[in-house]
């Protein structure tokens, strides 16, 4: 699923370096897009739009203002592409439990919420663990949530996820 862009360019590293897994080449391709394409363009348009001369006509106060907002809305954009290349690097697990050690053994893709980040509103993508007449669980959001926010899947939340007690 990911492919190299097939230019020449080589990422080099120092010696002794070792580059894991996704730091190869930050040009890899997620469905046949560059996974921060849009990111990519939204950069290109901050930078275009600060060489404008409408924006040279502005007082430095209001471009501050105006770059801090699209500033804002890039790190928005980032973040959600890399939950999406996260969502596309997600395997599938064996052995998903519910507290009640229920088993989910199916698995479907292509489930999405909502997140609330620091940057604004971000979707995350990840894996749903099916059982018969069970709620789905979702075990990458274990990790969706930023740092002191409590995660929703943990507990009955609103969609009907469920608790995850672990992996068998």
């Amino acid at each position: 699923m990911f492919a190299d862009s097939g230019s020449d360019d080589e990422k080099v590293s120092g010696p002794g370096e070792v580059l894991l897994p996704g730091q190869q080449d930050e040009r890899c391709e997620v469905g046949g897009v560059d996974w921060c394409e849009r990111s990519r363009e939204r950069f290109e348009g901050i930078v275009g739009w600060l060489a404008d001369r409408d924006a040279g006509a502005l007082e430095h106060g209001e471009v501050e203002s105006q770059l801090q907002a699209r500033g804002r809305e890039l790190l928005r954009c980032l973040f959600g592409d890399h939950l999406a290349l996260r969502t596309v690097r997600e395997e599938r697990l064996d052995g998903v439990a519910a507290a009640d050690g229920v088993e989910h053994r199916a698995v479907e893709r292509d489930h999405e919420r909502p997140l609330a980040s620091v940057f604004g509103e971000v979707t995350v993508g990840r894996l749903a663990y099916r059982a018969k007449g069970e709620a789905n669980l979702y075990v990458a959001d274990r990790g969706a949530e930023p740092a002191g926010r409590a995660c929703l899947a943990w507990g009955q939340a609103p969609g009907g996820d469920g608790v995850i007690s672990g992996l068998l």
